[in-house]
């Protein structure tokens, strides 16, 4: 069945698919596929650190297992040397409810400053339900958010908080959203193909000749 390249700003998984349909070997034949994402993120790192604009655009999941509830407040992980530039808050909901009410909303938090931090586990700040509030440290390598991401509030919606930010990244979680593209889908695809050469069919030869390839999509990238 033919491949149907994702939409794009495509998850980190569906991205990976990506790359592994290019790809003209047999990642599990030639034994392969443990190297294959490592290398991916690899070839990944050198590209943001080339190409600035795809260190911004990046975007990370939290259910509330992965937040840690202080009072009021949930207290989440920067992804690591991550520079934040916005939160948004999800609720959703299994089924349309009676009235007709969409079953997903979103809802961009407001920015406050990270000495207000105590307020927010104290709960004393005033605030509208449609807009919660966030702060964050990348000192402390945290952020806040008021309210609580709740598993299920009183209305049956799960909530879920979407962070944005910009980052020389080297790991993802599988929903999380990337800022990658075709070009950079063929770049890595000849970083992979590369390094497959020489440590699979090795053949140094194949590897200088593939490593070109993506030198020469990488500067492509810059330029473009």
């Amino acid at each position: 069945m033919p491949f149907t390249p994702p939409e794009l700003p495509c998850t980190w998984a569906e991205f990976k698919a990506w790359v592994l349909a290019g790809l003209d070997v047999d990642a599990d034949r030639l034994n392969y596929e443990d190297r294959l994402d490592a290398d991916v993120r690899y070839a990944l790192l050198e590209i943001q650190q080339h190409v600035e604009r795809y260190q911004r655009g990046h975007e990370a999941v939290y259910q509330p297992g992965d937040l840690t509830v202080q009072g009021s407040a949930s207290i989440g992980a920067l992804p690591f040397g991550a520079i934040p530039t916005g939160l948004t808050v999800v609720r959703t909901k299994a089924a349309e409810t009676e009235d007709g009410e969409d079953a997903c909303h979103s809802y961009p938090a407001t920015i406050r400053p990270y000495r207000e931090i105590d307020a927010f586990v104290a709960g004393c700040l005033p605030v509208n339900e449609n807009r919660p509030l966030w702060a964050n440290s990348r000192k402390d390598g945290l952020f806040y958010v008021f309210p609580q991401i709740k598993e299920e509030d009183d209305a049956g919606f799960a909530h879920k908080a979407i962070l944005k930010f910009s980052a020389i990244r080297n790991s993802y979680a599988d929903g999380d959203t990337v800022p990658y593209d075709e070009m950079v889908k063929e770049a890595v695809i000849e970083y992979v193909k590369a390094k497959v050469a020489l440590t699979v069919e090795k053949n140094p030869q194949l590897y200088n000749a593939r490593m070109e390839a993506y030198r020469r999509v990488k500067r492509n990238l810059y330029v473009q």
